[in-house]
């Protein structure tokens, strides 16, 4: 669409920071104000508002984009996205170890096992691995445990953590990325760990290489959501 307004820029109320142009709240697509309850966050929309030419490109506003995400989709549909994030768990990436390629095996261990290990000592819900083609059913208490502990995050964290779980796959490495136990880069190693060892055994066309540069972008920007919505 074209631009519309000359300058973005903050105004308040008691829910927050509203992000506006030319002193006019922007409303998300359901017609909710954007009211964002974080200083740097907030500011990061107004740049991205700023930074636009004479057509406003969405896709270029990631941080707003997400902010509409919060506000349209996660805060009306909380138990929704809290039962779909906790099925994660059932199906852990993390839990499904190579048994044969030793090199491999190193490979996922390096990877895999710090995140394991700091879900079953740190968040005291621990996923049981398994090996080859072998099926494993986790502990239904555990699967629940996730999801009590999802119920913890609001609704900002709760999009940042669904974003970055469907992005790799992983409950453990979205958990841990947004909760600053791992960086975008080791989330991104981890979550195509089987794909990089394929890749540097056989080689990489440019079609997988452009998908994996995409995913670390998305991932970055995840993390840069959640940094900037703690102040970081």
């Amino acid at each position: 669409m074209k631009r519309f307004y000359k300058q973005a820029g903050l105004g308040e109320d008691a829910g927050g920071l509203l992000v506006q142009l030319d002193g006019r709240t922007v409303m998300t697509p359901t017609k909710q104000p954007l009211t964002v309850p974080s200083k740097s966050l907030a500011d990061a929309m107004v740049a991205e508002w700023d930074g636009q030419g004479d057509e406003v490109d969405m896709a270029s506003m990631p941080m707003t984009g997400l902010g509409f995400a919060v506000i349209d989709h996660v805060a009306p549909n909380r138990d929704g996205i809290i039962a779909q994030i906790r099925g994660y768990a059932e199906t852990e990436l993390l839990c499904h170890f190579d048994d044969r390629d030793q090199a491999l095996i190193a490979r996922q261990n390096e990877c895999w096992k710090p995140v394991l290990d700091w879900a079953a000592e740190g968040l005291k819900l621990p996923l049981k691995p398994t090996a080859g083609i072998m099926p494993v059913t986790q502990d239904p208490d555990v699967v629940s445990g996730y999801g009590k502990h999802l119920e913890g995050f609001d609704d900002w964290h709760l999009t940042a953590v669904s974003q970055a779980v469907g992005l790799t796959g992983s409950i453990l490495l979205g958990l841990a990325m947004v909760t600053r136990e791992i960086d975008a880069d080791a989330a991104h190693q981890a979550s195509l760990v089987d794909e990089l060892y394929q890749a540097e055994r056989w080689g990489s066309d440019e079609e997988a290489e452009t998908r994996r540069a995409n995913l670390r972008a998305d991932l970055e920007m995840t993390r840069r959501f959640t940094d900037l919505l703690d102040e970081i």
